[in-house]
């Protein structure tokens, strides 16, 4: 029996798993004077609030919407991963804040 040929086969089930497992279950509820959508984003920084514009209404969307549904949106990927990383540390309980954007300089390590 060839072992490459029948580990190349996969019920149609498991094909899509690592897809579904990465959908959030969990939407936390607002904390350290994060009330609302609004003030997570000026919260965060980067000009969010207005590269949103819409795309994300409610909190619960917040935090049940994938990158890849951000995609279709219309975000870019460093806003969309900027987000993403976010969203992630509040769910972990971490006080979120804005990180600057770096910019190499003269073709060497990155510096604010």
């Amino acid at each position: 029996m060839n072992a490459g040929s029948s580990f190349l086969k996969l019920p149609n089930r498991l094909i899509n798993f690592r897809v579904a497992s990465r959908q959030a279950s969990f939407v936390p509820s607002a904390r350290d004077g994060i009330t609302d959508l609004r003030k997570f984003f000026q919260r965060i920084g980067r000009n969010t609030e207005q590269k949103i514009d819409g795309k994300i209404k409610t909190w619960e969307e917040l935090f049940t919407k994938s990158t890849r549904d951000m995609k279709e949106d219309g975000l870019d990927v460093r806003t969309r991963k900027y987000i993403a990383n976010q969203r992630n540390r509040f769910i972990q309980g971490y006080n979120v804040a804005s990180y600057p954007t770096m910019k190499k300089k003269k073709g060497g390590e990155r510096r604010s």
